[in-house]
């Protein structure tokens, strides 16, 4: 998901395609809790809603060890 998939409170995306190139669109309210939580998140760079932290950053930094 990306910025320009939140339109007017909502957000949209394709949740399948079909043979016939006729796409269905959903479109899902967001409350406000979302609301609240893309707003702090609203000045990422680029296109991303919310920030993340690849696998390998999660892996180092967690107190377990895998064997």
């Amino acid at each position: 998901m990306t910025k320009a998939n939140v339109v007017h409170g909502f957000v949209e995306y394709i949740a399948r395609k079909t043979k016939e190139n006729r796409p269905v669109t959903v479109r899902v309210p967001l409350n406000d809790v979302a609301k609240s939580i893309l707003e702090k998140y609203k000045n990422l760079p680029g296109q991303q809603l919310l920030p993340f932290t690849s696998c390998m950053k999660r892996t180092r930094s967690s107190d377990c060890v895998v064997p």
